[in-house]
Order: structure tokens, then sequence, then C-alpha cells
């Protein structure tokens, strides 16, 4: 007789809620990315604006799968996913970077921002 034995976690690879909280890049306006759950939705809530003169809060939802970041909005046509192909941890659940074009799409330059963890 054999017997095999199979463990299956329960972590099915989607762990969103290690991004959960409040993240930060400086101490200006719209330096600020709030990831939380709501209505069994998980979102990022950010300014989309660097001017507290013109602000423009956005609320996307989103799915953190494998460490690869991806926003899904939506649209008349459905939802649209965009990979956040630049995520990338430089300190496992405390810090991580991104290029800034691909959260603010007004952006021009390439510039990488670093996030940091505060709550």
């Amino acid at each position: 007789m054999l017997l095999s034995c199979v463990a299956c976690s329960k972590d099915n690879g989607h762990n969103e809620s290690i991004l959960y909280g409040t993240w930060v890049k400086g101490k200006n306006y719209g330096d600020t990315l709030s990831f939380l759950r709501k209505n069994d939705i998980n979102l990022l809530v950010y300014e989309n604006s660097f001017n507290v003169s013109y602000p423009g809060q956005v609320q996307t939802e989103y799915i953190f799968n494998d460490n690869k970041l991806t926003l899904i909005s939506s649209s008349s046509l459905g939802p649209i996913k965009q990979d956040i192909k630049s995520f990338t941890w430089t300190r496992y659940g405390k810090e991580f970077r991104v290029i800034g074009t691909q959260l603010y799409p007004f952006m021009s330059s390439l510039t990488v921002f670093t996030y940091t963890k505060i709550n």
C-alpha cells in the first residue's frame, strides 16, 4: 500500500494584505498611498495630483499576487488591468519602488519613487 501525503497551503499566492496601510514617499501633498480593503475589495487610494490647489483623489481596485501589483480601473468596455511592472521590494513588506509614470500618467519623466510603510 502506498500512502501519499500532500500539504496544501491556504495562501494561493494572493497576498494583497501585505500592502494594507499607509505608504509615503515624502512630506509633500500627494506623497501618500493608502492600501485598504473596503466592501470585500482591495483598494489603492491616492491623490492623482501633486498640486494642493488641484486635488484629485483616485480609488482603484488592485491585485497583489506573487509580488506583482496590478491596478484595475473601470471603463464603459469593462475592467482595464494595468500591470505595474516596475514594482519591486527594497525591504520586503516595508519599502518598495515604482516608476512614477505608472501611477501618475501625467508625469513626463521616468522618476523612480520609493514608498515606505508608516502603519
